[in-house]
């Protein structure tokens, strides 16, 4: 083809773009999306996956924010300003992959990490949206949800679920040996690996925060972790909260669940993702609405946007 038929082509293709944004209209707290939901869960088919936006409110940071701190630390002789810049100019994953060539790295990398974790966390019950996961393990209607996956380090939902629902077994799975033992009323899966608030050693748990770890556990298809979400990704319909469905190793494996010729076809089961949305009237934010919207569609996710997260407690009381 020659370079003006593509150029023809690129500008089709984007006056379609433009043509869906004149119309895009997001609607809020969508009930549609939300029986849809409840359906998959009375049906036994729905499961949670969370992200960091789930444990800021009680003041345990993101992977971007620990690792800053931490390389920050470790580079404490070029001081914090500059061991920032550094970062963020070359990357943290790529800064992560050379601070742990050094030897020492891996070894105080524990320690430092539970303290950064946790240093500035008081454990405390009245989490709205946290409260709200775990009373879907619990619903009367003998359909609880009865397994959910986090890619946070912390242990804050089978701490609530301890709290809430004691009468109930919980199962934490962050290695292949736990992921063949898991035999609890609840399981809660640990794929990035498991810290928890008064444990800070599980030496079989590989906590995922380099670039290397992260070819590690999805370069291996046998590996519990990616057995877990890959059958969960085919076979159930997930709950994507405090993700920002940026992170190419998920997107990667969501893409390979739709390699399944049933899901092309259109006979798998769809995702969803909460999502927030900003002010509307401005341009550049239902830009960026729209494109995530198009960009989750394509992984054939369905966006349920809210423009307040504190929208999610209600909609999972809802569903």
């Amino acid at each position: 083809m020659d370079p003006a038929s593509l150029i023809d082509g690129a500008i089709k293709d984007f006056s379609k773009l433009s043509d869906g944004y004149s119309q895009f209209v997001p609607t809020l707290r969508d009930p549609k999306i939300v029986s849809f939901l409840r359906a998959k869960r009375k049906n036994q088919m729905l499961v949670p996956a969370l992200g960091a936006g789930i444990s800021f409110p009680l003041r345990i940071p993101g992977w971007n924010t620990v690792l800053d701190n931490l390389c920050s630390e470790i580079l404490h002789g070029l001081g914090k300003r500059a061991a920032t810049a550094a970062a963020a100019d070359l990357g943290l994953i790529a800064l992560a992959r050379i601070l742990e060539s050094e030897a020492s790295f891996k070894s105080i990398f524990r320690t430092q990490l539970h303290h950064a974790l946790y240093k500035n966390f008081t454990l405390r019950y009245n989490d709205r949206t946290l409260r709200a996961l775990v009373r879907l393990f619990n619903r009367k209607d003998g359909a609880p949800v009865r397994s959910l996956i986090t890619y946070n380090f912390d242990n804050l939902i089978e701490l609530y679920t301890e709290e809430m629902l004691p009468q109930l077994a919980v199962k934490p799975v962050y290695s292949s040996q736990t992921f063949v033992e898991a035999t609890g009323n609840i399981e809660i899966f640990h794929p990035h690996g498991y810290m928890p608030h008064k444990d800070d050693m599980r030496p079989e748990s590989l906590l995922v925060f380099s670039e290397r770890d992260y070819h590690k556990i999805y370069q291996d298809h046998s590996s519990w972790a990616t057995i877990v979400q890959m059958s969960t990704f085919a076979r159930m319909t997930c709950l994507f909260i405090g993700l920002s469905m940026r992170d190419p190793n998920l997107r990667r494996l969501i893409d390979h669940a739709l390699a399944d010729r049933s899901v092309q076809k259109g006979k798998g089961h769809q995702h969803v993702a909460i999502m927030r949305c900003g002010d509307l009237r401005k341009p550049n934010e239902r830009w960026r609405c729209y494109l995530i919207e198009k960009d989750l569609a394509s992984l054939k996710i369905e966006t349920l946007w809210i423009d307040n997260f504190d929208d999610i407690p209600g909609i999972l009381n809802k569903i």
